[in-house]
């Protein structure tokens, strides 16, 4: 269960999240970790007017809770945030109606509600393919009495927490698809890894070496070639390894490395979406097919960046788990994550999110540096802040040359079947594994390791039927 939060002044608030249950799953970004929009689906399944078009009678807490929380929280009254949580149902209901309603084979059974924004049929269609941020501000524009300046700074702080969640700004959100994935999301709260994200690489890699596998260092792929009917050589130029892919197998493909050509039966190609966005013309020969190519312009691959501050001190509560920030702009340096609870360290890590994830790509270090502090100055006025912190540190993951972006999210002119053309094999030898392949559990870490067993899967599957060997599935499991 939730234990109290600590609230100090209406600027900002710090959270106690801690609960008693295992954690199920490690992931990059709150999957559904999104209390206001958790009160919204509570509120519209408790509602006699949307019964039929929502399935979410099954939350166990009720609305109220979820609004005293987020009330407390921000130090504000529950009729505030109520305010709130009624305006994004009314979005949310709405767009559940109109999917209903355009679903329908006959338009004269559909609910009279659709009537509110739309007036024919032909007309949904094109609401659907919105962006979730387009919805948002129409809806407050028309709300009649206006949010107070109290109940906008709440707003922010959720589409805040959202452009964290989807790695991209609401604006750039498919209306329609943008939460998909909630319906397949773990039970229990989400962890942070104290050894970090290294410690699982390193695991997964021990095992690979276990096995007798070789992993090689230092060499960038430049070109995945399929020689149809004949061996397929994959060429780099002379700084890189090549990848040889073979499309009708003589024998068992054993691995062979020639000259930095590497000579393969199979190749899983588990590059960032961004790199695929940036390189796939060139990487592949011959090039993708129209479908795969269209899914991988079409899917959005956004950018969440962090900056890491180090004290000599605490002037936060240590006991905290994050301590939030409610400004009248979104993406304002909204969080910062204690890190003290995980490491012992004097240390909070701030989420940057939205536009200023991507504006942070083109600041010098102390410019975000000083922006940090400058937002803690205004939490902790009372207290005594250090001017600066002893160390520092700020990613730039779409700078990055390797990545090209955070992780995966669905545009309004994308789908989750985007996801399921960018996961299909070619030939049964070139298969496609990493978050932006997994429909159900994208922008997550467990979400590409769950890929990666599912193509070691189809690969057992396509050893056994072609050359008669098998790979029992347990231990399959355990890759």
């Amino acid at each position: 269960m939730y234990k109290r939060i600590v609230a100090h002044n209406g600027d900002f608030f710090s959270m106690h999240l801690h609960r008693e249950t295992k954690p199920c799953g490690f992931h990059n970004r709150p999957n559904c970790n999104k209390l206001l929009h958790h009160t919204v689906r509570k509120i519209r399944s408790s509602s006699p007017e949307y019964s039929t078009v929502s399935n979410m009678s099954s939350v166990k807490l009720s609305s109220r809770d979820d609004v005293k929380f987020i009330a407390e929280a921000l130090d504000i009254g529950t009729d505030e945030v109520s305010q709130v949580a009624v305006c994004l149902s009314s979005i949310c209901s709405n767009v559940e109606l109109f999917s209903s309603y355009f679903e329908q084979e006959n338009p004269k059974t559909a609910s009279s509600n659709t009537s509110t924004l739309s007036s024919s049929r032909k007309e949904v269609p094109s609401f659907l393919h919105r962006s979730l941020g387009e919805v948002i501000c129409d809806f407050q524009k028309q709300r009649d009495p206006p949010l107070t300046e109290r109940q906008k700074r709440v707003m922010n702080w959720h589409i805040s927490n959202l452009e964290y969640a989807n790695a991209s700004t609401v604006d750039s959100l498919s209306l329609q698809h943008w939460d998909q994935d909630d319906l397949y999301a773990y039970k229990g709260p989400h962890c942070l890894l104290r050894q970090g994200f290294g410690s699982i690489a390193n695991s997964l890699a021990n095992q690979v070496l276990f096995a007798g596998a070789k992993i090689v260092f230092g060499a960038k792929v430049s070109k995945i070639e399929r020689i149809l009917k004949a061996e397929r050589i994959l060429k780099a130029d002379d700084n890189s390894h090549k990848i040889v892919v073979t499309s009708e197998a003589q024998g068992r493909g054993e691995l062979e490395n020639k000259q930095n050509n590497y000579r393969c039966d199979f190749c899983v190609v588990t590059l960032p979406l961004g790199i695929l966005k940036q390189e796939h013309e060139s990487l592949f020969s011959p090039r993708l097919n129209v479908e795969k190519a269209k899914a991988i312009e079409r899917l959005g691959f956004g950018i969440l960046n962090k900056v890491l501050l180090v004290f000599d001190s605490c002037f936060w509560d240590m006991s905290a788990q994050s301590i939030g920030y409610a400004s009248n702009k979104t993406g304002d340096y909204y969080m910062f994550v204690n890190m003290f609870r995980h490491t012992g360290h004097f240390a909070l890590l701030s989420i940057l999110s939205g536009d200023l994830a991507v504006r942070v790509e083109s600041m010098p270090d102390q410019e975000v540096v000083d922006d940090s502090m400058s937002i803690l100055r205004r939490m902790f006025r009372y207290r005594n802040i250090p001017k600066q912190p002893i160390y520092s540190h700020v990613t730039r993951w779409k700078s990055d040359k390797f990545a090209r972006g955070s992780y995966s999210y669905l545009k309004p002119e994308s789908s989750p079947q985007d996801m399921d053309a960018l996961a299909a094999p070619i030939d049964d030898c070139i298969f496609f594994a990493g978050e932006a392949t997994n429909r159900k559990h994208p922008a997550s870490a467990h979400g590409a390791v769950l890929s990666g067993r599912r193509d070691a899967r189809r690969i057992a599957n396509i050893m056994a039927r072609t050359y008669g060997c098998t790979l029992p599935y347990q231990e399959i499991d355990n890759m």
